[in-house]
């Protein structure tokens, strides 16, 4: 679960998380906290942050969220980012890679 292969490389992805209702300051403090603590679980993120604050869209508010995960293409770096994000305890709308290309002296593979 989540080791980082030899010819990997980063991406971003950026996900659309669902929230219940208006979240409060308190309420993404505590999102951000369950997004690192799943992280740490995870050799191959290297970043996950919350981007508040919430928007209203379609019906429901959404939290963006960006996360570095290291991997050998798109679609296993989008499989990481969700399976971090459901550890997380979270329910995300949209998840796709941005189109921001990344280097590894930007961001070193997680240790």
């Amino acid at each position: 679960m989540g080791a980082i292969v030899m010819g990997s490389k980063p991406f971003e992805i950026v996900a659309e998380c669902e929230l219940p209702g208006l979240p409060a300051g308190a309420d993404i403090t505590r999102i951000s906290e369950k997004i690192e603590q799943a992280r740490r679980a995870r050799p191959d993120v290297a970043r996950a942050v919350v981007n508040p604050p919430a928007v209203y869209k379609e019906k429901r508010y959404v939290l963006q969220t960006r996360l570095v995960v290291w991997a050998e293409d798109a679609s296993r770096a989008l499989q990481a980012a969700q399976e971090l994000l459901a550890d997380a305890g979270l329910v995300c709308r949209t998840i796709l890679p941005s189109a921001r290309a990344l280097t590894a002296a930007e961001v070193p593979p997680p240790a």
